[in-house]
């Protein structure tokens, strides 16, 4: 059975993040679950009451060229030993990118163990995390970040106070060997698009693929301008009748992991090189 647990349930959780991830130590662990658990969604698979598998979707607020948007940071993804090779992960992903999509949320984004597990469900590498020095005072940090970054996670008293606990618990532990990478998909082709500006105005008919999230694949029109952008998808009525859509504007067709690419500043999308796409990007958490 796939659900999502419920809040006094998370603990049950437990057992397969220290089968997973032994390599985290108890006071790390406690912290997880005392402090990032409050708020994040849990999806389980379950097998005669025991948890088999698993994603945990947390949730950060982030300002997104300007915008503050709602975005899932997927962590603890994880399936106990005895039960991989079967499935489990690729259901709960292919669930919670459509309930993300649901909540209308533009994009998701994970810190991957191994890229080559994400990337048939059309996650891309978008940042490779680096050191930036802001002040503890959340109103002075989102300030300085916003002079620096098109894409940032918003901070707060919570996310001050969390940040300081997990120094606390990290605190002796070596640094990463690998700096870590992230990477991001888009969940919401409307509301992603509907976030960026461009150099010149561009009316645009835009084909794209997406194979898990049925809703994002079609034909959208997308008019894009210096102050604002507006990204709709055309009704089957409509999409029938697109001589009166494609005369003299721009046809692209693309594919999601394509268009995540694009929209992050890793791959140029003929026709559109005006569009100021998000290549300067802080997402430094964790967990």
């Amino acid at each position: 059975m796939i659900r999502y647990l419920e809040d006094n349930e998370k603990g049950i959780s437990e057992a397969l993040y220290r089968e997973a991830f032994p390599e985290d130590k108890d006071a790390f662990v406690e912290y997880y679950y005392s402090y990032v658990t409050k708020n994040n969604r849990i999806l389980v698979m379950e097998q005669a009451e025991k948890v088999c598998s698993m994603l945990h979707l947390n949730p950060y607020r982030l300002s997104v060229n300007g915008t503050e948007v709602d975005a899932y940071y997927y962590v603890a993804v994880a399936t106990s030993e005895e039960c991989r090779h079967q499935g489990m992960m690729r259901k709960l992903l292919h669930k919670s990118l459509n309930d993300i999509h649901e909540e209308g949320h533009p994009f998701t984004y994970l810190m991957p163990a191994n890229r080559a597990i994400y990337e048939p469900f059309d996650f891309r590498i978008v940042y490779q995390q680096k050191k930036v020095e802001l002040p503890l005072e959340p109103g002075k940090a989102n300030e300085k970040m916003a002079e620096m970054f098109d894409v940032y996670t918003l901070r707060d008293d919570w996310y001050v106070e969390k940040m300081l606990e997990e120094e606390r618990v990290c605190a002796g532990d070596p640094p990463f060997e690998i700096v870590p990478y992230i990477m991001t998909r888009i969940t919401h082709v409307e509301k992603m698009l509907g976030l960026l500006s461009s150099e010149k105005s561009l009316n645009v008919v835009l084909n794209v693929e997406d194979k898990i999230i049925p809703q994002n694949q079609g034909t959208f029109l997308w008019e894009i301008s210096t102050s604002e952008s507006f990204c709709r998808k055309l009704t089957e009525t409509e999409n029938g009748m697109r001589d009166k859509y494609t005369n003299d504007i721009l046809q692209i067709s693309t594919n999601i992991e394509e268009l995540t690419e694009f929209v992050f500043g890793k791959q140029k999308i003929e026709g559109l090189g005006d569009v100021k796409v998000l290549d300067r990007i802080c997402i430094n958490e964790a967990v």
